[in-house]
């Protein structure tokens, strides 16, 4: 199966990096990772993103600053926020902001496929 969509994974756990990686990579995505807000930032400055899943609380800055930041610069991108601390604020401002999704960890690594695969054909970009 290819794809051919990138996704960034933003998440200072190295573990929760590695899992998403290996998941998303093993159904034909493209996987970028970064280890905090900045990274990624940096990465979604020069690829072309289609989907950010970006943690909540980060040391540098949190995931809704950085789900802001990335939509101004791809527009086109599908956003995902996961945490560990999930709160209806939480995930009100985070949906506000332009998350396509908001789940808690820890996770099912079949609901995160689910909803990669709904959020990119949700924002038309399934091959």
């Amino acid at each position: 199966m290819s794809t051919n969509h990138t996704i960034l994974i933003a998440d200072d756990e190295a573990n929760i990096r590695r899992v998403l990686e290996a998941l998303l990579q093993k159904k034909g995505y493209t996987v970028l990772t970064a280890e905090n807000a900045s990274r990624a930032l940096e990465i979604a400055q020069r690829e072309t993103i289609d989907l950010l899943i970006s943690d909540l609380i980060m040391p540098d800055m949190n995931g809704v600053d950085l789900l802001k930041r990335v939509k101004a610069l791809q527009p086109h991108c599908a956003l995902l926020m996961i945490t560990a601390y999930g709160t209806i604020r939480t995930a009100v401002e985070a949906m506000r902001m332009g998350a396509y999704s908001y789940i808690t960890k820890p996770f099912d690594l079949d609901e995160i496929e689910a909803t990669v695969k709904k959020a990119l054909d949700d924002h038309g970009l399934v091959s």
